[in-house]
């Protein structure tokens, strides 16, 4: 039953009762004796799962839907008792100085957070001498001053806080808080906690820690006392009885998917989370992702209302967990750092108006230009017009086109500026500000114009609201004077309490800066896919085969990525994935040229291939450089495409990168907060959806992940709650016990019982031991071998090394980047002077008898050093020379840093596809059949790619930065380009129509060729066009256009 109860519940490997049916009868025919049936089976797991799992709650959304969540304050426990994931927990945020590698390092966590949010006590000593510390106490310190630690952190691994100094009273029987004089204390400065305080005040002649009197703003010598309203003891000390209080830190994510595995829509919204107080390199993983909801009915603010509620009730009394790493229990409630997903989804959490809107960002109060229409619709694939390429003009709403009048030079300079700017910043009070005018508009009849009107000048739409609100239009509709009045008044009366999104009740969010930048969409889904597909729409098929050839012979060692097939990047550029455009930025500038692009379209390439790798940097050394070299990154972006065409400029997203920088300082480096992890979790979201009868998605799905999760837990080791009553070993003295309510026998009473806390016995853990198991359940990591970790050893080779000893060729050898290198790789390796420089593996050598020879450690590595000659003027990279003269030296493992990314100098050196090379089907060499392939002339002619992503933070200080465009110029001379082509497009559609009109018969159709765009240079219309559009064309041209 126990491994029946696994296999039901891989999260990977969803299993039918269909199925368990068709496995117990093959066991049954194989001799396998004593099976459950299906229906004991499922007894078996019920039974297990009120033991020891999680629960779901129903909800009656405030909009009428039903809908059902897990248990969040139980997933939180599992996490605290699960010994694989809690000794990576982390509940204090942390000054790192100049660093900047985890989510706690970041500004929110460390800085702007309500205090009451944060872990609110800290532990010193140990037995006798242990004490509690908590924010809002008076607190005494060891040199005699008086405080009131607000906010605690870590720096060079002690605790320090953040501290209100306290003052005698002028009457000297009380206490005034200044809190405009802050200091910070460490934990070896304290003395005294409140308990201790309270004792011992008498004595030290001091005033009472409770007598408060209240607190002074200002240094200034008449500024008032204010009432301070705080108790002199925090609630949480009370609460705790004793024990610790922790913050559980969570990234909150939204996202719709479909239900369905066929091409046919099945929407469900989906709410999930994992723990934001993991190290960046775990919680992107599966195994750290958890399920709250989904409902294929229940939009996406109504089933916030639940999560908010349960997070609500959390937050004002804590749920008591098994802490398994200080075998103790411990007071936790949770805190969203930030509420991550798509764009269309966070702006609906913003409660704005979407990417369509006049005022299209979230986080500001940037504006189209004058002339733009202002869109409900957030839809991300159609924001900012339905162009996928620069050279398409107008955008489709609703089926039909919309004519807009040609802009001037100074309204499309303006527009762009714009999208290059920082606008005021949206801020939680005027939105809800603006949403109250909204809603008194709405009380009023006739009020609906008012609140449109006022939705489009602010860009703010609150869809839950919206759903209230358009109950109130209802009613007065097709009524005057006093019958609309009544009708009015009667819905009004049917309103709930709260009409507003359940967001405002998330404490310490605010939805306009707590809802980071998604690089998967911005950059990848984004820049990247626009360049794409607007460069392969641009080339002929001859230029598109040189293209997939290109694609197809490009060395991608080093880039962890497979071999590139150029025939799918090309002739289906349209339908391509996040993972597609992740290799395509790294290869683009390389393959791009010569094929007859705009040079400002390729600069624009090279600005955003060299943006890519810093976006996607793991670890941040020094914040204030990198964020610096981050905000030049992105202006080079935006001014180069300006410069190409300013037509980019109507998609959101060119300017919402501009935001980027400040959430990374916020939150970390920018992967910690990215969506790829949930995004591969709606794979498993869409098994358990069609693994259930659709009749209940939300429940039945809901506890299919509840029952996963119990799984999980117990596979891992995890601890779970047991009734003293009902073990054989009874209880042990020193071990921590809990009261806790359960359902009684018959379901509906409660009982308070005692439990304490077991892990599953020897057999139930051998089960993960399993590779298998191990792999579907998603805790199963590949240990990286420590670095020099030597391969398999080939043939001796005696070339460049002393007579004197015998060495072993090894066959390759691993990095401390945990990189593979083998011979012929290049490496980046670091000198005595701590330089970094480049060279290719010509050896990997073991002495032979020596200790690393018996342990598997490479010795030594031989290098062959290239010259570095300059920077490309091609591709802006570093460019080496290596000849058979080049210089070899002796590294040690330990002086090898990573794997990098060599490219042939084709641009300088004519390289073209005249080389061939076989073909192979079904891993088969296909006699008779070769393709082209890229002939390199002058092999030791080298660039480095920076464009890579793994390893970029090394390969940084080899960056070449081009000289940043004079903004203003840039965007100018990139709209004179784009007006002179517009007129001519329009000149020669003008052209065309007048030229066929006369020639058709009366009774024949009209002609549905569309009239061709012109570029620039000749046209094969151009014979026919009239002087004036020649003068026009040979305008543009000059001009760049």
């Amino acid at each position: 039953s126990c491994t029946l109860d696994v296999l039901m519940h891989l999260p990977r490997s969803a299993f039918s009762e269909r199925q368990l049916e068709l496995l117990l009868w093959l066991l049954r025919m194989n001799g396998v004796n004593n099976l459950p049936s299906v229906r004991t089976t499922k007894s078996f797991q019920a039974s297990l799962q009120k033991l020891c799992g999680i629960g779901t709650i129903k909800y009656s959304g405030a909009l009428g839907h039903t809908y059902y969540a897990n248990d969040l304050g139980a997933l939180i426990g599992q996490e605290m008792s699960n010994p694989i994931v809690r000794q990576h927990l982390h509940f204090y945020p942390e000054d790192a100085g100049p660093k900047l590698e985890q989510a706690w390092h970041g500004r929110r966590w460390r800085h702007k957070l309500d205090p009451d949010l944060l872990t609110p006590m800290i532990r010193t000593g140990k037995g006798p001498s242990e004490k509690d510390f908590y924010i809002w106490e008076p607190t005494l310190l060891k040199d005699g001053r008086a405080c009131m630690p607000i906010r605690w952190f870590i720096r060079a691994g002690r605790f320090h806080g953040d501290a209100y100094r306290l003052e005698v009273s002028r009457d000297g029987k009380g206490w005034v808080v200044r809190d405009w004089d802050r200091l910070v204390i460490s934990e070896s400065d304290l003395a005294l906690s409140l308990p201790d305080f309270r004792a011992s005040y008498l004595w030290r002649a001091l005033p009472s820690p409770d007598a408060i009197q209240g607190h002074l703003g200002s240094h200034l010598s008449d500024s008032r006392i204010e009432v301070w309203s705080r108790p002199s003891e925090n609630r949480w000390r009370t609460l705790a009885k004793g024990r610790r209080v922790l913050s559980f830190m969570i990234w909150l994510y939204c996202d719709d998917t479909s239900g369905n595995v066929s091409k046919r829509w099945n929407k469900h919204n989906s709410f999930l989370f994992t723990a934001a107080g993991l190290p960046a390199d775990l919680v992107q993983h599966d195994f750290h992702v958890h399920f709250l909801s989904t409902s294929n009915i229940a939009p996406p603010l109504e089933m916030l209302g639940g999560i908010v509620e349960q997070i609500d009730k959390l937050q004002d009394q804590g749920t008591w967990v098994y802490d398994i790493k200080d075998n103790d229990l411990a007071l936790v409630f949770p805190t969203v750092l930030a509420m991550l997903g798509d764009n269309p989804m966070q702006s609906e959490f913003a409660c704005h108006r979407g990417l369509m809107a006049k005022l299209f960002c979230r986080i500001c109060k940037v504006s189209k230009g004058v002339n733009d229409y202002d869109e409900e619709s957030g839809d991300e694939g159609n924001a900012g017009a339905a162009d996928d390429d620069a050279s398409s003009v107008g955008s489709k709403q609703g089926g039909k086109k919309k004519k807009k009048a040609l802009e001037t030079l100074e309204e499309m300079k303006d527009r762009v500026l714009r999208f290059l700017r920082i606008g005021e910043r949206r801020t939680t009070q005027n939105t809800k500000d603006v949403l109250n005018q909204i809603l008194n508009h709405s009380l009023r009849v006739g009020g609906k114009a008012a609140a449109k009107t006022e939705k489009t000048r602010h860009g703010v739409k609150d869809s839950f609201q919206d759903v209230f609100l358009e109950r109130l239009y209802s009613a007065q509709q097709g009524k005057r004077g006093a019958n609309a009045e009544a009708s009015l008044d009667t819905a009004i009366a049917q309103l709930p309490e709260q009409t507003e999104s359940p967001v405002w009740q998330l404490q310490g969010f605010d939805p306009h800066s707590d809802t980071p930048i998604e690089i998967l969409h911005v950059i990848l889904l984004g820049f990247v896919k626009y360049f794409w597909r607007d460069a392969v729409s641009r080339l002929s098929p001859v230029q598109k085969a040189i293209l997939e050839t290109r694609l197809s012979s490009f060395d991608v060692a080093g880039l962890s990525i497979p071999r590139l097939s150029g025939k799918t990047l090309v002739q289906y550029a349209k339908s391509l994935t996040g993972r597609d455009f992740r290799a395509i930025s790294q290869v683009a500038p390389f393959v791009l040229t010569d094929l007859g692009l705009p040079e400002e379209c390729l600069a624009s390439w090279r600005a955003l291939s060299a943006l890519v790798p810093l976006v996607w940097q793991p670890a941040i050394s020094n914040k204030q450089e990198y964020i610096t070299d981050l905000r030049a990154a992105i202006d080079r972006l935006l001014i180069s495409t300006a410069c190409w065409t300013p037509r980019w400029f109507n998609k959101p997203k060119f300017h919402l990168i501009l935001h980027l920088p400040d959430h990374i300082l916020d939150f970390g480096p920018a992967g910690i907060f990215a969506t790829e992890a949930f995004e591969s979790f709606n794979a498993v979201i869409r098994s358990k959806s069609v693994h259930s009868n659709r009749q209940a998605p939300s429940r039945d799905i809901a506890r299919a992940f509840a029952q996963e999760s119990r799984v999980r837990h117990l596979m891992s080791g995890g601890a779970f709650p047991v009734d003293i009553s009902t073990i054989e070993d009874g209880y042990r003295p020193g071990e921590p016990t809990l009261r806790k309510c359960v359902p009684g026998v018959d379901g509906s009473t409660l009982e308070d019982i005692d439990v304490v806390f077991r892990t599953p016995g020897r057999l139930a853990l051998e089960l993960h031991h399993e590779p298998i198991i191990s792999s579907y359940i998603g805790f199963m990591k590949k240990p990286i071998p420590t670095h020099g970790k030597a391969g398999l050893p080939l043939p001796y080779s005696p070339n460049l090394v002393p007579s004197t000893l015998t060495f072993r060729t090894v066959s390759d050898m691993t990095l401390r980047s945990g990189d593979t290198c083998a011979e012929g790789d290049w490496v980046l390796a670091t000198t005595n002077s701590h330089d970094h420089t480049v060279g290719q593996v010509e050896e990997i050598l073991r002495v032979k008898g020596s200790q690393n020879d018996t342990v598997d450690i490479a010795d030594m590595v031989i290098l062959r050093l290239p010259t570095l000659v300059d920077t490309s003027p091609n591709y802006y990279m570093p460019r080496f020379k290596k000849t058979p003269d080049s210089p070899l030296r002796i590294f040690s493992p330990g002086e090898i840093t990573c794997v990098v990314n060599m490219q042939h100098h084709c641009l300088g050196n004519a390289c073209d596809c005249s080389a061939n090379e076989g073909v192979y089907q079904e891993r088969e060499r296909v006699i008779g059949q070769t393709r082209p392939k890229v002939k390199h002339r002058n092999p030791g002619d080298l660039v480095l790619n920076m464009a890579q992503m793994r390893n970029a933070a090394h390969i940084q200080p080899h960056r070449k930065v081009p000289e940043l465009l004079d903004r203003g110029a840039a965007v100018t001379e990139g709209c004179i380009k784009a007006i002179k082509a517009e007129r001519l497009r329009r000149a020669a559609a003008s052209a065309a129509a007048t030229e066929v009109a006369p020639t058709l018969d009366p009774g024949s159709p009209p002609s549905r060729t569309p009239p061709p765009v012109v570029y620039g240079g000749e046209s094969s219309i151009s014979l026919r066009l009239p002087r004036r559009l020649h003068e026009l064309q040979n305008e543009a041209t000059s001009s760049g256009g």
